[in-house]
């Protein structure tokens, strides 16, 4: 019922906590403020907001990483939002340039399942391999690890190089768990590497001297020179996607070392913390987009190719909080926010024909636009 102590945490830097750099330290030690000590005593934060000009939002969730580094803890500081669905745990481990696929590991209902291409020329194998799984599980959640959607991103990329049907894969819904331990907790290790998450929660890694770019560099030595690629690596491979559920299952019962703090982040507004399951969330999208939603799909001439998108309207754009953080928990990425110059509303655009297949199919909203375009 403790957290292994992955800092040292008697250090009173302020630039131990993520986001704080050398300005921000200036900024803060121009307002007295040296210390991680004197920034959670500090008992008016609003005027070191107006001193310091950084927002009242952001030194809040300082003051709480300072708190959480310094004793030691992690802080629940919104709603953790997962499925109950069946579960399809996977990661990938690529090249480099995190282009070619060699290696595809996943877990579904306990039993992990590995597609390992010995040489560049069975990568497409493995992909079609995947796809089968999926095809076999229609219903069937995806889950990996990044904060960028890396994982599904390199996957569908791959299956596009080889000219793959990626319908199967987007029809599926996919979640980063690392954007919903971001939103959910504050660490003291101030590090949401996969990693870094497992061994704050003392996950059993068996090769804790391995990492990616170590991984890859040994199958391009494994690919230059012949030789069998070493045991240890696939193993590692493994430990990658045994961890997810590992953390999920550790999350979700707490085992008395997560320690609530709601109230502290007053400053989110948004209605998204109150949501407590999945299912609930995807109606609150739908009831949104009925009432604020655009769904829009037409033919740009100039480039002979499909346009899609999907968008939300407001008259401010923070009455836009709840949608864009909603649809950022579902794994959507928005783009940039616009304003008309002359109506002064604001809306968020979601780009894509994938994103809209997904966002229909997830979420099923009333549709009265001809999408037979986006299955053509």
């Amino acid at each position: 019922n403790s957290l292994d102590l992955v800092v040292d945490s008697t250090t009173e830097d302020l630039m131990q906590i993520h986001g704080i750099g050398p300005e921000g330290a200036k900024k803060f030690r121009e307002c007295g403020i040296t210390s991680l000590n004197q920034l959670i005593k500090h008992k008016n934060l609003a005027e070191l907001a107006d001193r310091s000009k950084i927002s009242l939002s952001t030194l809040k969730k300082y003051k709480l990483k300072a708190e959480s580094f310094v004793n030691n803890e992690i802080y629940q500081i919104a709603t953790f939002i997962f499925p109950d669905e069946r579960i399809i745990y996977f990661d990938i481990e690529t090249d480099i340039n995190s282009g070619k696929i060699w290696l595809i590991g996943l877990e579904i209902d306990g039993k992990y399942t590995q597609f390992y291409a010995d040489t560049w020329e069975q990568e497409m194998e493995i992909l079609l391999k995947f796809v089968e799984v999926l095809k076999a599980n229609p219903k069937v959640n995806l889950v990996s690890f990044s904060g960028t959607n890396f994982d599904i991103r390199v996957l569908k990329s791959a299956m596009e190089r080889f000219g793959m049907d990626t319908n199967e894969l987007i029809s599926h819904l996919h979640i980063d768990l690392c954007t919903l331990i971001k939103r959910s907790f504050i660490t003291p290790n101030q590090s949401y590497a996969l990693k870094d998450m497992g061994k704050l929660f003392k996950y059993p890694f068996k090769h804790t001297h391995l990492d990616g770019f170590i991984a890859t560099l040994k199958y391009l030595t494994h690919i230059e020179k012949g030789e069998p690629l070493e045991q240890e690596i696939l193993e590692y491979g493994e430990d990658d996607v045994k961890v997810l559920p590992f953390l999920i299952e550790i999350i979700k019962k707490g085992e008395g070392i997560i320690k609530k703090k709601f109230s502290d982040l007053a400053f989110l507004d948004s209605p998204i913390e109150l949501i407590g399951d999945m299912n609930e969330l995807l109606v609150k999208v739908r009831d949104f987009y009925e009432e604020h939603g655009k769904l829009s799909i037409r033919e740009d001439k100039r480039y002979n190719s499909l346009k899609s998108e999907i968008r939300f309207y407001a008259k401010k754009l923070k009455d836009l909080d709840f949608i864009r953080n909603a649809m950022g928990k579902l794994s959507f990425r928005e783009g940039s926010p616009y304003q008309y110059p002359s109506s002064k509303r604001w809306y968020v655009p979601y780009y894509g024909k994938d994103q809209v297949i997904r966002f229909i199919q997830t979420i099923k909203p009333r549709i009265k636009n001809d999408i037979s375009k986006l299955t053509a």
